[in-house]
């Protein structure tokens, strides 16, 4: 993702991100927790789930531009921001702005976080400037932005970790293309703080993921778009990430949802109307997404293990000419996740389930009394086809999406149109 330009929102692209309904304490400068009290309030479980105040959450991000100075420039539009936020799925923010403004004025920002019940994973992909390629530098209003690299990070984790809002840290995001200094970033933020995670995106699984892994505990698997050439092989693309080199890594996924002309079929298209030598018309959108991709997609991720999804875009979601037809799609779709989390949070059941058709992908996990199984059509056609689960079931509910499912014994027959999903109740 190239250095976003200053707005409200913007999401690039993932991204998996995070339904998280939690009472927050209000965060007093002068009062607040040393950093190891934060830091117990926020980290990972064995499962790769997020756990904030000792909840496990299925994570529902979504990508922002908030600068906290906007504390003291300009209160009024942050409180509305923050509050309209508040009223979404999206309770984790991922701030490629979060070190913007002086340390009274983060710490004003995170006791509003709190106030509205949002955590943040605080943007510090910007603290490049030893990389002399790509000449990468942060924001001059940014904390720390004359020192070296090495100190602005490792106080910025110091003094800005000490708020339990802070859910993580976010180091990269496609540049520099420089592996050794980015996994340095990574070494300096984790000797200061152990237990919170920290993530990167990378959108070229081939090159970037093999490169780039040992320097995140989180990687955003940013695959994108997924148009009428690319549907299926992007769903596959998400599917089957290389075999990394570092054990216990965790996938979150990039859900490219909030603009429509990244979904052209043109790539040269797609590139000109990037650079901006080219206007988004709408001729050029030949492949918007439905609602329903975008939870199948979101659902396609999770069925290969992706613990998380990341809703993004470089441009401002609320502030685009595209704000009004897209943002409520956006949120319906984390609604619709959302309501899934307790299921998407349980433990898989090893071979729970096989499908007769390869385009068709699927996954079981069990409660203590019950078995949830969740299908994707993950092709360009309506499929029919069976499932066959490890053990008989006797009763089917559907719960969730537009497919149809029917049980007989140890099979469910599911019926899906395109980019359609299921996700049925099985005793």
């Amino acid at each position: 993702m190239k250095n976003p330009p200053q707005s409200l929102l913007y999401s690039h692209l993932a991204g998996v991100a995070i339904c998280v309904y939690l009472s927050l304490f209000g965060v007093a400068r002068a009062a607040e927790p040393d950093s190891s009290d934060s830091k117990r309030l926020n980290s990972l479980n064995q499962n790769g789930l997020l756990m904030i105040n000792a909840v496990a959450n299925f994570p529902l991000a979504l990508f922002v531009d908030i600068e906290p100075r906007w504390t003291s420039t300009d209160p009024a539009r942050l409180d509305a921001l923050l509050k309209e936020l508040s009223m979404t799925p999206f309770k984790v923010l991922i701030n490629s702005s979060g070190t913007v403004g002086t340390l009274d004025e983060i710490s004003s920002y995170h006791r509003e976080l709190a106030k509205y019940g949002l955590f943040e994973i605080v943007g510090i992909q910007d603290y490049y400037s030893s990389d002399t390629v790509t000449n990468r530098v942060p924001n001059s209003a940014a904390m720390y932005a004359g020192s070296s690299d090495e100190q602005a990070v490792r106080q910025i984790v110091r003094e800005v970790g000490r708020h339990p809002t802070v859910a993580g840290w976010y180091v990269f995001d496609c540049v520099p293309e420089n592996p050794p200094l980015v996994n340095e970033h990574y070494q300096w933020v984790k000797s200061e703080d152990a237990k919170r995670p920290v993530f990167l995106q990378c959108f070229m699984p081939t090159y970037q993921q093999d490169h780039y892994v040992s320097a995140c505990d989180i990687l955003i698997n940013d695959v994108y778009p997924f148009d009428k050439v690319l549907a299926q092989a992007a769903g596959f693309e998400i599917n089957q990430p290389a075999k990394y080199p570092k054990d216990g890594l965790i996938l979150w996924a990039a859900i490219q949802g909030n603009s429509w002309f990244e979904y052209s079929v043109h790539d040269e298209v797609r590139k000109q109307m990037d650079a901006g030598t080219r206007p988004a018309i709408e001729t050029d959108r030949t492949r918007i997404p439905l609602k329903n991709q975008l939870v199948s997609l979101a659902l396609l991720a999770w069925i290969q293990n992706h613990t998380g999804a990341v809703f993004s875009h470089p441009h401002s979601i609320l502030t685009s000419d595209e704000a009004d037809r897209r943002w409520p799609v956006i949120v319906e779709v984390a609604n619709e996740i959302g309501k899934l989390s307790s299921v998407l949070v349980l433990p898989a059941l090893e071979g729970g389930a096989t499908s007769d058709t390869s385009t068709v992908r699927c996954k079981v996990v069990q409660s203590e009394d019950s078995r949830y199984l969740i299908a994707v059509n993950a092709s360009e056609s309506a499929q029919s086809t069976s499932l066959h689960l490890s053990a008989s079931a006797g009763t089917i509910e559907l719960l969730a999406g537009g497919g149809k499912a029917t049980l007989s014994g140890q099979q469910v027959q599911v019926q899906l149109d395109v980019w359609q999903n299921v996700v049925v109740k099985l005793k």
